[in-house]
C-alpha cells in the first residue's frame, strides 16, 4: 500500500504529491479562489502579483508536503505507532499552520482588493492546515480509547474532552463555509457558473465532514454524562489521592501533553475540565438524562446527514463497505447508550434517587440493583467504549 501511494511521489505512479496537495487545498478552502487559477503558473513577469502569489503558494505546499503525506503514511502503522505518531504530529502541523498565516499574509498584500468582497480576515491556507490539526487531535484521542490508554475514572474527562476538540472542528468547518458562501454569491452574481459549481462542490463536503464533526461532539458529550453519571452513583471508583501521587493537575498534564505546546485553540484548564465533567451534588439526574437524551438525538441526525452523502462527496469512493461498517457501528454505540441511560434511569427512581446528593445512603441498593460490566473488545465501534449495565 505505502508503494501504491508513495512510490516515486506519486499516487498510484500517476498523480504527483504537490497535485494532491494542491487539490486538497483547494477543495477544502480556496475552491473557485482565483488565486489557484492555473494561468498565473504561466506568468512569467517576476514583478506581476499572480506570478508572485504563485511562488509565495508553491513555498507553502513545498514545507507542508512532507507532513501531508505523512497522515496516510501513518495511518498504515499499528494502532499504538498510530496513535503515537498521531501526537507528534500534532506539534508539527501546529507549526505549519503559522507558516501558513505567513503566507496567507503575503497573497493578502499581494492582493488588498479582496478586502471589498469581505474576504480580508480569510486566511485559508491557515484554515486547511488548521483543519487537518484538528482532525489528528480528534483521531490521537480517539485511538486512546479504541487502546485502552484511559481508565474508567478518566472517561468522563476524556470524551468531555474529545467533543471539545469535535465542537471547535465544526466550528472552524462552518467558518471556512461562511467565506465560502460569499464567493458562492459574487459567482452566481457574475453569471460565472463553472466556479460557482466548484464552489458548490467544495461546501457540500464541508456539510459532510461538519456533520461527522457534529455527530462526534454530540455523542462524545453524552457518553462523559454518562460516565459522569456512574461516577456519581458510586458504580465506577474514583482515583485514590490519597494511596497515590495522583492530582487533578498532574493527570491533567499528562492527558494533555501532546497538545500543550499548541497555540490554537486555547485548551480548556484543569478546573474548567472537572467543572464541566463532575456532577455536583445539587445536580438533578432528571435534567442530566434530559441532556444526554439530546445529545444522543443530535448525534443520530448528524450520522444520517454524512451516512447519506456521495461517496464522491465525502471523499470514500472505493470504500464503501468500510465507510458503511463505521456508521453502523457508530448508531450501534448510540443505540446502546440509550438503553443504558434508560436502564440507569428506572432503577434510580425506583429506588427514589433524584440528585447526587440523594445518593449519600443509598450506595448499597443502587451497587445491588445495578452492576457495570467492563468494556473492553466487545464494542460496536472501537472509538466508543459505552459502558454495558446490567440492572435488576
Amino acid at each position: 500500500m505505502q508503494g501504491l501511494l508513495f512510490k516515486g511521489q506519486k499516487l498510484l505512479t500517476q498523480t504527483p504529491h504537490l497535485s494532491l496537495i494542491l487539490e486538497d487545498i483547494r477543495s477544502l478552502s480556496m475552491a473557485g479562489d482565483p488565486l489557484l487559477s492555473a494561468s498565473n503558473w504561466e506568468v512569467e513577469l517576476p514583478t506581476d502579483p499572480r506570478y508572485l502569489s504563485s511562488r509565495v503558494i508553491d513555498e507553502f505546499m513545498a514545507k507542508a508536503l512532507d507532513e501531508y503525506i505523512n497522515i496516510p503514511r501513518m495511518i498504515l502503522q499499528n494502532r499504538c505507532r498510530m496513535r503515537r505518531t498521531f501526537c507528534q504530529s500534532v506539534g508539527i502541523l501546529d507549526g505549519l499552520q503559522a507558516e501558513a498565516e505567513n503566507a496567507d499574509a503575503e497573497l493578502h498584500s499581494l492582493f488588498p482588493s479582496t478586502s471589498a468582497l469581505g474576504l480580508e480576515s480569510f486566511y485559508p491556507l491557515a484554515a486547511w492546515a488548521y483543519f487537518h490539526k484538528l482532525r489528528i487531535m480528534e483521531w490521537s484521542i480517539q485511538l486512546g480509547f479504541e487502546l485502552d490508554v484511559y481508565q474508567n475514572q478518566e472517561m468522563a474527562y476524556m470524551y468531555r474532552f474529545l467533543s471539545f476538540i469535535a465542537h471547535t472542528r465544526a466550528e472552524h468547518l462552518q467558518h471556512i463555509d461562511l467565506f465560502l458562501h460569499l464567493r458562492m454569491r459574487k459567482y452566481k452574481k457574475q453569471g460565472n457558473i463553472a466556479m460557482a459549481e466548484q464552489v458548490a462542490t467544495s461546501q457540500a463536503t464541508i456539510a459532510f465532514l461538519t456533520a461527522q464533526a457534529s455527530c462526534t461532539a454530540e455523542f462524545a458529550s453524552a457518553l462523559s454524562s454518562v460516565y459522569a453519571v456512574l461516577m456519581s452513583l458510586g458504580l465506577i471508583k474514583d482515583i485514590d489521592t490519597q494511596e497515590t501521587y495522583s492530582t487533578m493537575q498532574r493527570r491533567h498534564e499528562l492527558r494533555m501533553k501532546p497538545y500543550l505546546p499548541i497555540g490554537t485553540p486555547s485548551l480548556p484548564s484543569a478546573e474548567e475540565m472537572d467543572a464541566s465533567t463532575n456532577l455536583t451534588s445539587q445536580s438533578s439526574f432528571s435534567a442530566v438524562f434530559t441532556t444526554i437524551s439530546s445529545r444522543l438525538t443530535s448525534a443520530k441526525t448528524a450520522l444520517s446527514t454524512f451516512k447519506s452523502a456521495n461517496p464522491e462527496i465525502g471523499n470514500y469512493k472505493g470504500c464503501e463497505i468500510g465507510f458503511k461498517a463505521e456508521v453502523q457501528g457508530i448508531l450501534g454505540s448510540i443505540v446502546a447508550t440509550g438503553i443504558t441511560v434508560a436502564l440507569i434511569k428506572k432503577v434510580i427512581e425506583e429506588i427514589g434517587v433524584k440528585t447526587v446528593a440523594d445518593v449519600q445512603g443509598k450506595e448499597d441498593d443502587v451497587k445491588k440493583r445495578i452492576k457495570v460490566e467492563v468494556v473492553a473488545e466487545k464494542r460496536f465501534s472501537g472509538f466508543w467504549a459505552v459502558p454495558k449495565v446490567v440492572g435488576n
